[in-house]
């Protein structure tokens, strides 16, 4: 069974009791459901509701782990918190998932499935184990400890699938210590613990999950929409007008192709926080152009939880194409014999902070590690004189052209400032004479127009070297994303 920990002062049960003894009455959590219908919870409903589902899980057989895999909803902090407040981690998996990708996810976690239980958020669902195994649901909620101690390991995410297929990711410590930690990081990008915070993200993604959870333990009134959809947006901005937000760059691009719409959106913000993947330089302005550079900000994160490098657009503005620089965080950029490189050559990115040091060998067989601590997820970056970040590339995106490395991100940003591309996404495919070969896929800027490729290429070709330029391009309507909305890149190798 996995270990728990002792409570302490700033333990989720303890902040969230708290919350409900000062302010009972105040909206704790709204949510927009499939049918466009609202619900809400105050905090003393929310903690109410909660408890007396920790208690229906601790009246069931002993067990480490609950399966949380729900829509945004409300049931799904209510899942999320019963499940620590009974001192299990939750493994979020999409819910959408089917049974092979429910395989691969569970084939991470490396317990029988008969210990892992389901939990939908307003009953707890029978367990996956032998029917005739002992149950003690006879006990009542009166003699369980609702959240004694929180679990050892926080949660489990799947990764963010858009190079390999994903899995689930542990992310060791008590869920109040990692939302504490959370909560001084987003502290630094205009996040308040009075914020009305708007969640766009599926919430099985670990930016969504990690800002909705801390924003909700801390205070913040957490309005949900169950999917992101214009229309559901716009209906989620005209009830509760936020004042801070998590977005990708894809979201970021499609509320900003409405202008009245982006300034609607950004009339009370205090900071927006872009993360997941590389915002084009254009979208990113136009967000600055509207809200001002000093409230928009960048995280370069992961799933795993290994570091945080933040940018302000202030930073951005100075430095274009800057990830930020290290919060809380110590960034090495390694060669491939692991030696340290000096500012302004690539290598790989290896981050470290307090936590990382005391990681266990089985808690990071999953990271590339490096001695003392330090953890990639496979980025290649520089760091300049003042020790800002700059990515380059994936180790898993350099494409090997005869012996010669093609970045595709660079292929990509060549691509995309042509005015008939909307986005790029550049792989390697097999080629017999040359091991790989550059190829291109291209969605137009203008649905009704198709690029034409032979142009594409001539535009690459007086930008790039030779053996960047892609052999071929392929004009296709819509890249296929994963739950994050991240492209999956894999699929197109």
């Amino acid at each position: 069974m996995t270990p728990v920990l002792p409570p302490g002062p700033l333990s989720t049960y303890r902040r969230m009791r708290e919350l409900a003894g000062v302010e009972p009455d105040r909206t704790a959590v709204s949510a927009r459901g499939a049918d466009g219908g609202w619900s809400s919870l105050t905090r003393a409903e929310l903690v109410a509701l909660a408890e007396a589902q920790a208690a229906r899980l601790l009246a069931e057989p002993p067990g480490p782990y609950t399966v949380v895999a729900l829509p945004n909803g409300i049931g799904f902090f209510v899942a999320v918190l019963a499940s620590w407040w009974a001192g299990r981690t939750p493994l979020v998996v999409p819910p959408e998932s089917t049974a092979p990708e429910l395989v691969r996810l569970f084939s991470s976690v490396g317990r029988p499935r008969e210990e892992i239980f389901a939990f939908d958020g307003s009953e707890l669902v029978a367990p996956v184990r032998d029917a005739s195994a002992p149950t003690t649901a006879g006990r009542t909620a009166a003699t369980v400890a609702v959240g004694a101690a929180e679990p050892a390991v926080a949660w489990y995410l799947p990764s963010g699938g858009s190079t390999s297929l994903p899995r689930l990711v542990p992310v060791p410590g008590r869920p109040a210590d990692q939302l504490s930690g959370q909560s001084t990081l987003l502290g630094a990008v205009g996040w308040r613990p009075d914020a009305d915070h708007l969640v766009l993200g599926p919430l099985s993604h670990a930016a969504p999950f990690t800002c909705a959870l801390t924003g909700l333990v801390h205070g913040n009134h957490v309005v949900l929409v169950d999917r992101f959809a214009p229309g559901a947006v716009r209906d989620a901005v005209r009830r509760v007008p936020p004042t801070w937000c998590q977005l990708t760059p894809h979201q970021m691009a499609v509320i900003g192709a409405d202008p009245a719409f982006l300034r609607s959106f950004g009339a009370r913000l205090a900071g927006l926080l872009h993360t997941a993947a590389p915002c084009p330089a254009a979208v990113k302005r136009l967000w600055m152009d509207s809200i001002g550079a000093d409230r928009v900000y960048e995280l370069y994160a992961s799933t795993q939880m290994v570091g945080a490098v933040v940018s302000r657009g202030t930073d951005w503005l100075q430095r274009p194409g800057t990830v930020g620089r290290p919060y809380m965080t110590q960034v090495r950029i390694l060669d491939e014999k692991g030696l340290v490189l000096p500012p302004g050559q690539v290598g790989e990115v290896y981050l470290r902070t307090a936590g990382t040091r005391r990681l266990s060998a089985a808690q990071t067989g999953h990271l590339r590690g490096r001695p003392g601590g330090y953890f990639s997820v496979g980025d290649l970056g520089y760091l300049d004189e003042d020790g800002f970040l700059f990515l380059v590339d994936r180790v898993d995106d350099v494409i090997i052209v005869g012996g010669a490395n093609v970045s595709a991100r660079e292929v990509e940003q060549t691509l995309v400032a042509h005015p008939a591309v909307g986005e790029a996404l550049v792989v390697g495919r097999p080629d017999r004479l040359l091991g790989q070969r550059v190829h291109a896929l291209v969605v137009p800027a203008d649905a009704e127009s198709v690029p034409d490729t032979t142009d594409l290429r001539a535009h690459c070709a007086g930008l790039l070297a030779p053996h960047k330029v892609p052999t071929s391009i392929e004009v296709i309507a819509e890249f296929e994303r994963s739950h994050a909305g991240k492209i999956q890149r894999f699929r197109y190798r």
